[in-house]
């Protein structure tokens, strides 16, 4: 461990802010973020625009950049201790000529464990001149939900909704896919939409590819009202017991519908989702079920480097036959919230520490669980 943190040190240059980028450009971290990883106006045309910033020149040096997690958690993973190094990430992106630009996450730990990679894409601008701007996307990438479940995430909490299984299906929105992507439009002026297309696989289970996923998001920015809607459906062969090792499959057809929103207005931003849940057959014995899930988020930006941020986040998932999940706390159905309290402080360019405190309610009695992070990136 101690090696592969030397060696990601080794690595580094300058230390202005958000890697890669900065490294480029010679900007800091809050030419594109509010709060990190949140980002600003320009941050969003920045990414829309494929990572360029029009008449500006780009020093020539090698795009690589690394980002380190340190945690702290009174309830940590089974089988970890309390402090771990929790991520260790190596990221690369950069253009390819004008009209295409790419992205590589690749997490050498991940969780305290063995990473694995995150993202891998390339994009192409294929519209020209003062056309209606047309990008396609192939490779592996995360879901277009309206927050990121991941890399633009602030607290150590997941966001229930997103990590949320129903029954025997493991399809969630946190983990990345494979697949292609078409968008028609600006994401960060007036109204856009994206079709994209998902292998029908979920890395985390042991079920085989099933066909292709589908999903369709809109979304329209209206001064400081940014609404997104979507909705993802494809089918699952899962497994019901029948007694003892015995075992019938059966497939799940299913729909994930729903709708963000996010409002800024000077130092406060919120961020809310609402997402209904259809299966066919989730948990192998041909009965539908029907499911829920969502949060509410509310952020306030103390000074230029200290913020603060609360979550309230909720999942319904009725009781399920035969022992299957049906929540983001590996429980087997029924309402599950928690509220998430947050504290965050910029030290520097690129460091960061977070303290936050969630307090997990579920039909037994609450959990209270502190987590603190500390993070470095070059």
């Amino acid at each position: 461990m101690l090696a592969a943190i030397g060696l990601i040190l080794g690595l580094t240059g300058r230390a202005d802010a958000l890697p890669i980028f900065s490294h480029e450009y010679g900007v800091s971290c809050q030419k594109c973020h509010t709060a990190i990883p949140s980002l600003n106006t320009f941050g969003k045309a920045f990414l829309d625009n494929g990572y360029h910033i029009m008449g500006a020149d780009v020093p020539p040096v090698f795009p690589i950049s690394a980002k380190t997690n340190l945690l702290y958690s009174s309830d940590p993973a089974p089988g970890m201790p309390k402090a771990v190094v929790d991520e260790i990430e190596i990221l690369t992106a950069g253009v390819v000529g004008s009209r295409g630009n790419y992205f590589i996450e690749q997490y050498a730990v991940d969780g305290g464990d063995h990473g694995n990679l995150r993202e891998m894409w390339y994009s192409e601008h294929l519209s020209s001149g003062d056309a209606l701007p047309l990008d396609l996307r192939v490779g592996q990438f995360t879901l277009p939900v309206p927050i990121d479940p991941e890399s633009f995430r602030e607290t150590y909490n997941d966001y229930a909704v997103f990590v949320q299984t129903v029954g025997a299906n493991p399809f969630d929105f946190f983990h990345t896919k494979p697949g292609a992507s078409l968008r028609l439009g600006s994401f960060d002026r007036g109204l856009d939409l994206e079709l994209s297309a998902f292998n029908g696989h979920d890395v985390q289970s042991g079920l085989p590819t099933n066909g292709v996923d589908l999903m369709q998001t809109i979304h329209e920015l209206m001064g400081p009202l940014d609404l997104s809607m979507y909705r993802y459906a494809g089918h699952r062969d899962v497994a019901a017991p029948l007694g003892g090792p015995d075992v019938i499959s059966a497939n799940d057809q299913f729909s994930r519908s729903g709708v963000g929103l996010r409002y800024a207005s000077g130092r406060w931003t919120s961020e809310s989702d609402l997402q209904e849940n259809t299966d066919t057959n989730a948990n192998g014995f041909g009965t539908s079920v029907h499911s829920s899930g969502g949060f509410v988020q509310l952020r306030y930006a103390i000074t230029l480097k200290l913020f603060a941020l609360v979550r309230y986040d909720g999942t319904n998932s009725p009781l399920s036959i035969g022992g299957f999940g049906g929540d983001y706390d590996g429980q087997n159905g029924g309402f599950f919230r928690s509220t998430t309290s947050l504290l965050g402080y910029r030290m520097s360019h690129n460091t960061r520490v977070t303290i936050e405190d969630v307090v997990t309610h579920s039909p037994t009695s609450p959990v209270n669980t502190l987590n603190t992070q500390f993070t470095i990136a070059y």
